[in-house]
């Protein structure tokens, strides 16, 4: 064996990696526009072939024999005689003859003819098309001939005028008997002769070699090649629209792109399920292991580890940019995840433009006195906090997870939250609970969130790829950046399984056997 053969294969670069990543991602975002450009085209370009006449083609063989005659075309050069040739057998000296054998005009003959040449060979092609196979043959056959009877026939002309160009000269030494003229006439009289002769023979310069043969099939229109043709024109089309939508689109479209428009460290992702949606009601199982519930699991170890262990950051406030980011859902979902480790936690919905924490803990609580009332000092923030169900893993390690929902809207929060009420609140929260999740209206569309920042001991921002914009994420950062507000970090929602280079859903899992086995998990549904 070679040592060539013994090395290793080159591997891909990163940026060749990259590159096809990029086009994935392209192709992932942009494939309706493509695949409609292509199906379009392909169709109409089908359904217009179906809908032409057939068209025939045949064609005739000329080939082009230097004479050595000093009047032939070309001055003696082959290739320039062929190319001079070309350009006569279209003029309306060669064509009109052959209009008036074919019953056709000379225009359409002309239109219907194409003459090619290979000077190499001396050959010269006359191809003609038309409806019928049969008038594809004549015209070809009857432009190819006409081309050698008009050359024939413009020599027999030239023979002639010097024929008779000789016999005036003849004529005008007759009877002269100077030795000069005597030697002049007898010159004439051998040109003369040869001259005749070159006249009772045909010339062999231009000769029909093969004739058109009539042709089996049509070579126009081909539907399926046609087709083949549209749909390559279509996803070309396609891909020109995809580029000017991708760069229209301002959306933030993975993580990549979320991290360089938020400059706060990523506390975690949080993935789309199987069917390519996010949770619309409950929280993540955390008994088990799934991509849901494992993400919630590393944002509240991350979380843990960008926070001091004093004790001192008890209270989360959660926003988002825009509405439709996933607050409500992350906040839950978070505070389940601190009850799944064994501590107390208690989530505030206090979103009072659009509430909808409780949709996801509990269905019930639109039925019971939640934020509003307490802030109103009408029931005490212990009779307002109820008790949601979550699995036995909780409660066996002595976690739990307490909600104050509310389903009622207000139009100024502001005031409430700028009241003793709000502060007598968060200060029992502190004391009974060991975290406090607070789900908080978007930050560009109501001035609570930033209120609601300041309240907490920190602020979390939920960006959710391909809905947050980046004149939406720099307006909320320069927003936070006015109010003096520091995120301690941003959870990306609506990721997609190995966007960005991260996956999801590792896990062990117990085998039918007993031992334990790690395989790609199934997201939640």
């Amino acid at each position: 064996m070679s040592l060539r053969a013994m090395e290793p294969s080159p591997q891909p670069s990163e940026s060749d990696r990259g590159d096809i990543r990029a086009l994935l991602t392209f192709l992932r975002r942009q494939w309706f526009p493509i695949l409609a450009c292509a199906i379009i085209a392909g169709a109409a370009t089908y359904l217009l072939s179906l809908r032409q006449s057939d068209r025939y083609r045949a064609s005739a063989g000329v080939l082009y024999t230097d004479s050595g005659d000093s009047g032939n075309i070309g001055g003696g050069d082959p290739a320039r005689a062929v190319d001079t040739f070309v350009r006569l057998a279209t003029t309306d000296d060669v064509l009109a003859p052959v209009a008036r054998q074919l019953a056709l005009d000379t225009e359409s003959i002309r239109d219907a003819t194409t003459v090619t040449a290979d000077a190499t060979a001396n050959l010269i092609d006359v191809t003609a098309s038309a409806g019928t196979a049969g008038d594809a043959v004549r015209i070809a056959n009857g432009v190819a001939r006409g081309l050698v009877d008009w050359r024939e026939a413009n020599r027999r002309r030239q023979l002639q005028a010097r024929i008779a160009f000789l016999r005036q000269e003849l004529d005008r030494l007759a009877g002269k008997t100077s030795p000069s003229d005597l030697a002049a006439a007898a010159d004439i009289r051998t040109q003369l002769s040869e001259q005749q002769a070159e006249l009772s023979v045909p010339s062999p310069e231009l000769t029909v070699v093969s004739p058109a043969a009539r042709p089996d099939d049509p070579y126009s229109p081909k539907p399926l090649r046609n087709a083949l043709l549209g749909v390559l024109a279509g996803i070309l089309l396609g891909f020109g629209i995809g580029m000017i939508r991708d760069r229209l689109d301002r959306r933030l479209r993975n993580v990549e792109e979320v991290e360089g428009a938020y400059p706060w460290p990523t506390l975690g992702l949080v993935p789309l399920n199987e069917s390519g949606r996010e949770r619309k009601a409950g929280l993540a199982d955390f008994s088990q292991m799934s991509g849901l519930a494992d993400s919630y699991r590393n944002i509240r170890t991350n979380l843990s580890l960008f926070t001091p262990t004093d004790g001192s950051h008890k209270l989360w406030a959660i926003s988002s940019a825009m509405p439709g980011e996933g607050k409500s859902a992350a906040a839950a979902n978070l505070a389940a995840a601190f009850a799944s480790s064994g501590q107390r936690a208690l989530a505030i919905s206090a979103d009072l433009h659009a509430p909808a924490l409780h949709e996801y803990v509990n269905q019930n609580l639109p039925a019971r006195p939640g934020l509003i009332e307490v802030l109103a000092r009408q029931v005490s923030p212990s009779d307002a906090a109820i008790d949601a169900a979550l699995n036995g893993l909780a409660a066996a390690r002595g976690g739990s997870l307490h909600v104050i929902g509310n389903a009622r809207l207000f139009s100024d929060p502001a005031s409430l939250f700028q009241t003793s009420a709000m502060a007598s609140l968060l200060a029992w929260a502190r004391k009974q609970y060991d975290v406090v999740v607070i789900d908080a209206p978007p930050l560009l569309y109501t001035a609570e969130a930033s209120l609601l920042g300041r309240l907490a001991d920190g602020l979390i921002l939920i960006a959710r790829v391909n809905h947050l914009t980046r004149h939406e994420a720099r307006r909320a950062s320069r927003l936070l950046g006015t109010v003096k507000l520091k995120p301690s970090g941003v959870i990306v929602t609506g990721v997609r399984d190995g966007a960005g280079g991260y996956g999801y859903g590792y896990r062990a899992r117990k085998s039918d056997a007993g031992p334990v086995s790690t395989e790609p998990a199934r997201r939640d549904r």
